[in-house]
């Protein structure tokens, strides 16, 4: 919630150490890219793991969540898919967004 509350304000300083250099690239890019207000959301209906993996000392969990937002004429449901990574090694307990994508892993 935090990270979709902060893109929906346009709130660069709260989304940068939860996302990766590249996730926050592409997230600034869409902020930066905006004509219109953003849907807001209604109701997380899901989340479920779908993946996870490690890598060394990297734990990655990837998760798709459906979630239903407010439209201008209509509400619309989408489903996202959200892989977060964590070092164990570090005493930092947050996890980061490295990647986002509407298309559940095979």
């Amino acid at each position: 919630m935090q990270i979709v509350n902060g893109f929906a304000a346009g709130d660069r300083a709260s989304l940068r150490p939860l996302l990766s250099p590249e996730v926050y690239a592409a997230f600034d890019a869409g902020i930066t890219a905006r004509t219109a207000p953003v849907a807001a959301l209604m109701k997380l209906a899901d989340a479920r793991i779908v993946a996870t993996a490690l890598h060394g000392r990297t734990a990655e969990i990837t998760v798709a969540f459906t979630a239903e937002f407010a439209g201008q004429d209509h509400n619309n449901t989408t489903t996202d898919v959200w892989t977060f990574e964590r070092d164990l090694d570090r005493a930092d307990p947050n996890w980061k967004l490295v990647a986002t994508s509407g298309d559940l892993p095979e």
